[in-house]
């Protein structure tokens, strides 16, 4: 029997399970949405914070962030600080706005402001408030950031000249005070602190190009705000800017007289604003040399800084006036600081200032004087002018402590009371009593003259009317003729001589002027007995106005 062979089956393939066609949707979705995030994740730009000190205007998801009106990012969220002092703003960059994001990038709110004699942000009112982007320059890059409370006056990017200028107080300058130079606006304050180590103001000034190679280091800063009134010795002045700056304030400068424009300045430079145009243009010593001046008279009027002149020209000024620099208690003359500049006398210069000194202790041995002179009778105010007195007496330099005097005389109005004075003792010491009792007795004398020839011219007037009854009597005429003549020729020189004739005339009226001359000596002498100044400045009243229809 033989063995069957087992029977050997091929296995059978089953068809393979396919992907339902239900399926291909959904995947070509999740894949799509998956690009998608993709490309809007690498479309995204940098997330950045901004810190401000409070969220007025910003809303998140709505304010916007623009660049030169190109809106470059928006508000994601705003939230406070951990110390709650401020605010954070969370914005989300657009991918072309991270090459703006430098190390020296500014942001700040746009919104509507008041102030600083500018209106700014008026369209915000209808548009909303952004955030105003202001690329830097620097390389490095950062996503936090700290914004400005207040808009830059002026963009990074405009060529010019930035620097601070140094004040005693604000006065009406702030942020946005307009810089002028000769009337035209140059530029603007950018910013103002209070620098509580100096205790000044500091406002940081820009000038634009190309006015900013006008700022040189001899150019003078001053308030050009409202309107100054300046008084010294010279009398009143008064000075007013343009109509904007005396609304919102603002600076002038300008080189002061006598001054070379100097070389052009930095960025940073430091310079000092003074209070008006005056005084930018006030003396400024090159070299110092100091000078005590002793007054016996009184110095009310004379202020520091008042001038001191050389025959009009000034050469120095009043640096102090105290009574410290008196030696010795009993001392009662009042000392006054002097600052002379030697080369403001055109032979010296800086280097040779102990030769000045030599030649001005020289020149004091000469006659050399101070003197104070008032420069306004308006003001009062005085100055000290230096001169050479002919009559002056003979000194030497002196020195009270470490300081050289320069001697003192009394001023134009004291001289001429001391004139007065003199005239004065001279009219006293005149003899007016003898004078007088001289005239008395001559005028008693000529009343004692005329009273004879009075009489004398009766006896003659008596006798020429017996003559003329003799001539006319019928015995005369029975004479010769030649003693008839006679008669007659007597009779008229009688009549030369009588009451009636001119000689008589102009005797009598002679001794009537004579006797009102000595009349008004008289009354001369009892002016200048009871009123001695009257010589000097007349009787009261005189010299005024008649009172109409008085007679």
């Amino acid at each position: 029997m033989s063995e069957s062979k087992p029977e050997v089956r091929e296995a059978s393939k089953l068809p393979a399970k396919r992907i339902s066609a239900a399926w291909i949707i959904p995947i070509v979705a999740v894949l799509l949405g998956l690009w998608l995030v993709a490309q809007h994740i690498s479309g995204q730009g940098p997330q950045i914070t901004i810190t401000f000190e409070t969220a007025e205007g910003l809303q998140a998801g709505k304010t916007v962030v623009k660049c030169r009106s190109v809106a470059v990012g928006k508000v994601e969220d705003v939230k406070l600080s951990s110390d709650l002092k401020s605010v954070i703003a969370t914005v989300r960059m657009n991918q072309s706005a991270v090459d703006l994001l430098r190390e020296d990038t500014r942001f700040w709110v746009v919104r509507p402001r008041v102030g600083g004699g500018s209106v700014s942000g008026i369209d915000t009112i209808f548009s909303g408030a952004f955030i105003q982007l202001e690329p830097g320059s620097e390389e490095r890059t950062l996503n936090e950031f700290t914004g400005l409370e207040d808009p830059p006056a002026t963009p990074q990017d405009v060529p010019g000249l930035r620097f601070i200028i140094k004040a005693k107080s604000a006065r009406s300058l702030g942020v946005g005070s307009p810089i002028f130079y000769n009337g035209y606006e140059v530029g603007q304050i950018e910013k103002s602190d209070f620098d509580q180590e100096s205790l000044l103001m500091e406002h940081h000034g820009f000038v634009r190009a190309p006015y900013n190679e006008l700022v040189t280091e001899n150019v003078r800063f001053w308030n050009s705000s409202g309107i100054n009134f300046d008084v010294d010795s010279k009398g009143f002045s008064f000075q007013a800017g343009s109509i904007e700056s005396i609304i919102s304030g603002g600076l002038a400068f300008g080189i002061p007289k006598d001054s070379s424009r100097g070389e052009p300045v930095s960025d940073g430079a430091v310079f000092e604003l003074f209070d008006s145009f005056s005084e930018i243009n006030k003396l400024t010593l090159q070299a110092n040399l100091p000078y005590l001046l002793m007054f016996d008279d009184s110095v009310r009027g004379l202020l520091v800084d008042a001038p001191v002149e050389f025959r009009g020209i000034q050469v120095g000024k009043v640096v102090d006036i105290s009574f410290e620099y008196l030696q010795e208690p009993e001392d009662r003359r009042v000392p006054v600081l002097i600052q002379i500049d030697p080369t403001r006398f055109g032979n010296f210069d800086v280097e040779n200032a102990e030769l000045a000194r030599h030649e001005i202790d020289k020149a004091i041995t000469q006659g050399l004087r101070a003197s104070l002179r008032t420069g306004s009778l308006i003001t009062g105010q005085l100055y000290v002018d230096l001169d050479f007195e002919e009559d002056a007496d003979p000194v030497t330099s002196s020195k009270v402590g470490e300081l050289s005097v320069i001697p003192t005389q009394g001023s134009s109005l004291s001289r001429i009371e001391d004139r007065v004075v003199q005239v004065l003792d001279k009219v006293r010491n005149l003899p007016v009593e003898k004078t007088l009792s001289t005239a008395t007795d001559a005028l008693a004398e000529i009343k004692q003259t005329a009273g004879a020839a009075t009489d004398v011219a009766n006896d003659l007037k008596k006798t020429s009317a017996a003559l003329e009854a003799l001539l006319t009597s019928p015995d005369v005429e029975s004479l010769p003729a030649e003693f008839r003549l006679t008669l007659k020729e007597a009779q008229k020189s009688i009549q030369g001589v009588g009451p009636d004739s001119t000689l008589f005339t102009d005797l009598a009226r002679t001794l009537e002027d004579l006797q009102a001359t000595l009349q008004s000596v008289k009354v001369l002498a009892d002016t200048i007995d009871n009123k001695p100044n009257s010589l000097i400045f007349g009787k009261e009243g005189a010299g005024k106005d008649p009172v109409p229809g008085r007679r």
